[in-house]
């Protein structure tokens, strides 16, 4: 009888000092009308709609929504990138704060263009979080 009380009591003080298990951030994206899932998304406090590209290894930006998210992209390493098959300069940049719905993430690595390119949420921000598909929607969960 000792014993068990001695037991609970243990499980119930350890209980008070575990962590809590957050539940997880999701997001529920359905393809549009060309059966491309974009969702609306944040770089730090600017709004964006992005097209999110399993195949695109890291996020995309152009110059000018570069800019209006006030990233001095030209600090970042030059590198090429292939955009609809064409290889095209770009800059190397580490993007402080993104978010799609619920879900943010820090330090999300992302290249920059200089030409036209639609916001792209490629593997550098999906491949952090598990993707499910659900009928024809893609879910989106970020475990904290």
């Amino acid at each position: 009888m000792l014993r068990r009380a001695l037991l609970a009591a243990s499980l119930l003080a350890l209980a008070a000092v575990a962590p809590a298990v957050q539940a997880a951030a999701s997001v529920r994206v359905d393809p549009d009308g060309d059966g491309r899932y974009r969702a609306a998304g944040r770089i730090g406090s600017v709004g964006f709609r992005f097209l999110l590209d399993t195949s695109a290894p890291l996020v995309l930006l152009s110059a000018a929504d570069a800019r209006r998210a006030g990233i001095d992209y030209r600090r970042g390493m030059r590198i090429q990138v292939a955009v609809g098959g064409r290889p095209l300069p770009a800059y190397r940049v580490v993007l402080p704060r993104v978010a799609l719905g619920a879900i943010e993430l820090a330090e999300v690595p992302a290249a920059v263009v200089e030409g036209a390119t639609s916001p792209t949420l490629g593997l550098s921000f999906l491949g952090r979080l598990q993707i499910r598909q659900q009928g024809r929607s893609m879910v989106l969960e970020q475990v904290r």
